[in-house]
């Protein structure tokens, strides 16, 4: 009779299709065939879990979270097998019970009776019993199989799980672990009250005109948008007291604010901030006059040891004296041998805060001290060396201790408002500290949105 069959391919339709049959033909054995995949599979994940549970108490974490990738991926490959194993059988089969049902598959159409019911002859009869009721390839053993296939589908499932679940606390622990640092922006300014503290010192003109005063509420504006916690001025600690009386007496509305860039920015936008006061953290042995190392003004010291300036007239050395590093402007001298530095253009005070405050320039300014300050000197004398060492780093980094010491959280964002020259050194020791980020005031510095703010209050 089976010389007489063509057979096949079978699809997925006849696999499905001889689920029905075996459904047809006891809904008892299905039903109970379902019920313990699900089972199987229920046990199989509860098992896993407590192992998981238990591998836990006695191997490292981080040792079991490394294998999981490994786990899966073997467990792919008895997916693979298992599937192999259960499919063969059963298309063998599937094969087999098709052979028979075309037999008698217009009996079938026709009296819509069960194919057991339908076959006729002796041998058809004993395959399908044979099929469903036990064998080597029976629907029994494609039961177990199907049981199998499952619950190596649940562990996949799992141990997904599992390899996700252990992936998100790791990054969350990771992300608590970045370390969180306070912030510092340094604002490098020239002074805007025109003092004559710098070697070369803008000439500026007032500050308090209508013009300049819009000017310097949308510079206040936009560094506004640092969101200081605290400002720091260029002021000697010995004058926090009287910095700190000037700055109460303004929020009372009794004080009228100087031409300083301590008062036009530091005190007018730390009013805007709702800071209780400013911080002092410059450090001047001139004008302490009492430093144990450079008693300044005592008879014994001899200020002339960081004279470097006299010295290089005094030497014919006047060629390593700086020069001024802003080609916009005409230098000139007062009867003072001060150097004043008058702009060729009006330039608004956001323009030149973007200017004073460019990495290209803050490098060079630096440079001066290194290229010509510090060669100053003759045979045993170093006046250039004297003043650099003790005079502008001890006065730099006693600027930096000051700040640190004033930082009180890693949520602390400190802006220091200072003269240009001071920014590559204090700069410096905040990088080399490595426990700050620092912030460019360029970041917040914008001069066309100072342009049009100014022309719409104009108008």
């Amino acid at each position: 009779m089976w010389d007489k069959v063509q057979l096949t391919r079978p699809s997925f339709r006849d696999l499905l299709w001889l689920f029905g049959q075996v459904l047809k033909a006891s809904p008892f054995i299905a039903t109970v065939w379902i019920t313990l995949v699900l089972i199987n599979a229920g046990a199989g994940a509860a098992q896993l879990l407590v192992l998981r549970e238990t591998v836990n108490t006695l191997v490292d974490a981080d040792l079991i979270n490394s294998a999981v990738p490994w786990l899966a991926a073997l467990c792919c490959l008895f997916f693979v097998e298992q599937a192999i194993s259960t499919l063969l059988p059963l298309l063998r089969e599937q094969l087999r019970i098709r052979a028979g049902f075309a037999l008698q598959r217009d009996a079938l159409q026709k009296t819509g009776k069960l194919p057991l019911e339908t076959f006729d002859d002796e041998e058809s009869h004993n395959l399908i019993n044979r099929v469903v009721t036990g064998g080597d390839s029976s629907v029994v053993q494609l039961m177990q199989n199907g049981l199998n296939f499952m619950t190596l589908l649940a562990t996949m499932l799992l141990l997904s799980g599992i390899a996700t679940g252990n992936d998100q606390p790791e990054s969350k622990a990771e992300t608590q672990q970045i370390p969180q640092k306070p912030t510092i922006m340094i604002l490098g300014s020239a002074h805007l009250s025109n003092n004559t503290l710098d070697a070369f010192n803008i000439k500026m003109d007032d500050v308090r005109a209508p013009k300049r005063q819009r000017e310097i509420k949308q510079l206040v504006e936009q560094l506004k948008a640092f969101k200081p916690t605290k400002i720091a001025l260029e002021v000697d600690e010995i004058y926090d007291a009287e910095v700190e009386i000037n700055y109460q007496e303004y929020l009372k509305g009794t004080y009228k604010l100087n031409r300083s860039e301590h008062d036009q920015i530091g005190f007018q936008l730390a009013k805007q901030m709702g800071h209780p006061k400013l911080y002092c953290v410059d450090y001047r042995v001139d004008a302490r006059k009492n430093d144990p190392f450079i008693p300044w003004g005592e008879g014994e010291f001899d200020v002339a040891l960081l004279d470097y300036r006299g010295f290089a007239k005094a030497h014919n050395q006047e060629h390593l004296l700086p020069t001024p590093s802003m080609p916009e402007g005409k230098a000139t001298q007062d009867e003072k041998g001060q150097t004043w530095i008058e702009l060729d253009a009006y330039i608004s005070i956001i323009d030149l805060y973007i200017q004073w405050n460019q990495p290209e320039g803050i490098r060079k300014d630096h440079q001066h001290y290194m290229r010509w300050v510090a060669r100053i000197g003759l045979d045993d004398q170093y006046p250039g060396a004297n003043w650099l060492s003790h005079f502008w780093y001890d006065r730099n980094i006693k600027i930096y201790v000051n700040l640190t010491r004033i930082t009180e959280s890693v949520d602390d964002r400190i802006l220091l408002i200072i003269g240009g020259a001071h920014v590559y050194l204090i700069q410096q020791f905040f990088e080399e500290s490595g426990d700050y980020i620092i912030e460019s005031p360029l970041k917040y510095l914008d001069a066309d949105d100072a342009d049009n703010s100014v022309s719409e209050e104009a108008d």
